[in-house]
């Protein structure tokens, strides 16, 4: 398996696993966006697509799209990963989709922590689903058989 997103790419996955454990669930969200941005944008590359790697993930999603780097289920996939990072990353006033409240709210009877640990789940398993888009058998293992198997 050749992982095209480089250094960034394996430490962000490297370092997905022990915020995992303890409970740090937001280092693995933004740790997971970094490796799935890293590995579309080393695929749009090395594909000669230079200013389509720079776009910031809708963008390159888009293009890796276009290029057939990725499928529809997988673009759609870490687009939720995105919307789940902005989420916690960006201040959004009120209630909007965009927001961490719009998205605790779009949860109906989730507590804030429960919602945290499950997007971080979720996380993992885009990233599982990504590496497994054009390596079918890969089986990390990391983080146990419960998560998308």
């Amino acid at each position: 398996m050749f992982l095209v997103g480089g250094t960034p790419a394996l430490t962000a996955l490297n370092e997905m696993q022990s915020p995992y454990i303890w409970g740090n669930f937001l280092s693995v969200i933004d740790n997971a966006h970094i490796f799935v941005e890293q590995t579309l944008g080393g695929s749009l590359i090395l594909s000669g697509q230079d200013k389509a790697a720079e776009g910031g993930l809708a963008a390159v999603v888009a293009r890796s799209l276009d290029y057939g780097l990725i499928d529809q289920e997988i673009a759609d996939r870490v687009d939720e990963l995105r919307r789940m990072r902005i989420a916690y990353s960006h201040a959004h006033v009120g209630l909007k989709e965009r927001s961490y409240m719009g998205r605790l709210i779009s949860k109906e009877n989730t507590l804030d922590w429960e919602m945290i640990q499950q997007d971080a789940k979720d996380a993992i398993i885009i990233v599982v689903d990504l590496l497994r888009h054009d390596s079918p058998d890969h089986r990390p293992g990391i983080f146990g058989d419960d998560l998308g198997n």
